[in-house]
């Protein structure tokens, strides 16, 4: 065939390019709503839209290949392909593969999802990156807070009463056959999850906006444009708080000191008096409520969240070649669900512990070593974002819930440096 005949006008298709990740900034704080008011198809846009984004890669990579010879790629991109490929490896020799294909679509997304960025963003994005990046970081921020706005009508304004009809029946993306709860409880305290499907989706969505405020478009008036900072700062702290989530509130002092330096360049003393200021702050946010603060204190004290990982790790140290995928997770969780009618099963709790358990140690290393690659290749102030991401994932196995997978490893091929990567020594006709 004529490549010739084939090729697609640039433009036109960087253009589809562009509305389709600007949908996964706009919709992914609202998967929630979608799933539970929209018929059933609907729940899975997220997986069509990743899928188009895929097919226009691969498209692209055959082409060029077919000129150019076999493309260059970054570490982290290789790392990232090996683990796809383990995971699948280890889906085709399981006994029970229905199973096993759940559980590596949680474990394997994040890392399909970076690896189909990081080629868009290299063969589409590049020339006007700054621009465009600012775009779905104001998309991503104003869909977050509408979010937020959504679980305050619900929580405050009576809209449970509104909504305990759309959310009975509707079944959970998490453990499927579960209905999705309309609020979770912590004792008397309601826990906040606005458009999302359920509090922690929530609480590290806007976690992730919380990291983006520093991109966003820079204004003419430079304390107008600070106030505005500051109002969608408030607005996803008021969130995460409602979230009630143990990890995002922690992390959420990352982010606070993340913005501060980004935007006013502190020197290290500064940033240290900053974060006592804050951690008193949170402080007297917690005490200042005394059932708040009761709640909290017996979250802290769960004792699952050490004693689960341990569990996983020894369950891994059973088969640590090829691991036991599906048999704790979600996945496992369904299963126990569809077959006897009861939805216990081992959560890891830790992200690693997770791999671990379900991959076995190649699958591990596969993930360590991407992380390392990624840290690497992530400019200085960005390695705060990962170091956020892990500092979460060791106290929840935050990657099985598909929104946070999808915007997470989104955002680690948006941040990781173009210079680290290896790009063709020939220009693409583009």
């Amino acid at each position: 065939m004529d490549l010739a005949s084939c090729s697609l006008s640039l433009p036109s298709l960087k253009k589809v390019v562009e509305r389709l990740l600007l949908s996964l900034a706009l919709f992914l704080p609202h998967h929630g709503t979608i799933t539970v008011f929209l018929p059933e198809p609907f729940r899975f846009w997220k997986e069509v839209v990743l899928l188009a984004l895929f097919f226009t890669v691969l498209f692209y990579e055959i082409k060029n290949w077919r000129v150019y010879g076999w493309p260059t790629f970054s570490w982290a991109e290789i790392l990232a392909v090996l683990f796809l490929l383990w995971t699948l490896s280890l889906v085709l020799i399981s006994s029970d593969k229905s199973t096993s294909l759940v559980a590596a679509r949680y474990l394997g997304l994040g890392f399909f999802v970076f690896l189909v960025i990081s080629r868009l963003k290299r063969k589409f994005l590049n020339s006007d990156w700054e621009f465009w990046k600012q775009q779905f970081t104001s998309l991503f921020i104003v869909s977050c807070a509408a979010s937020v706005l959504f679980g305050v009508w619900a929580k405050f304004m009576g809209g449970f009463e509104k909504l305990t009809g759309f959310y009975s029946p509707t079944i959970s993306s998490w453990v499927p056959g579960q209905t999705l709860p309309l609020y979770h409880e912590t004792g008397e305290f309601i826990r906040m999850q606005g458009a999302s499907s359920g509090p922690n989706e929530f609480a590290h969505l806007l976690l992730a906006a919380l990291f983006l405020i520093p991109f966003l478009p820079k204004g003419a008036n430079k304390r107008q444009e600070v106030c505005i900072k500051i109002l969608f700062i408030i607005i996803l702290l008021f969130g995460i708080m409602q979230s009630f989530s143990r990890s995002a509130i922690l992390v959420a002092i990352l982010g606070i000191i993340f913005f501060l330096t980004k935007q006013f360049k502190f020197n290290r003393q500064k940033i240290m008096s900053t974060l006592l200021v804050i951690l008193l702050i949170f402080w007297g946010v917690l005490v200042g409520s005394k059932r708040l603060n009761n709640n909290f204190v017996q979250r802290l004290g769960t004792s699952e969240h050490f004693t689960r990982p341990v569990e996983s790790v020894k369950m891994g140290l059973q088969n640590p070649l090829v691991g036991n995928l599906g048999k704790l997770g979600p996945a496992a969780r369904a299963k126990n669900l569809r077959e006897n009618n009861d939805d216990k099963a081992l959560i890891a709790e830790n992200i690693f512990a997770d791999y671990f358990a379900q991959l076995g140690v190649f699958g591990l290393l596969l993930a360590l070593g991407f992380f390392v690659v990624l840290f690497l290749e992530l400019p200085y102030l960005n390695r705060l974002f990962l170091g956020a991401v892990f500092l979460t994932g060791s106290v929840a196995t935050i990657f099985e819930m598909t929104p946070i997978s999808i915007i997470f490893f989104l955002l680690f091929a948006f941040f990781s440096s173009m210079s680290t990567m290896s790009p063709c020594k020939q220009k693409l006709p583009l």
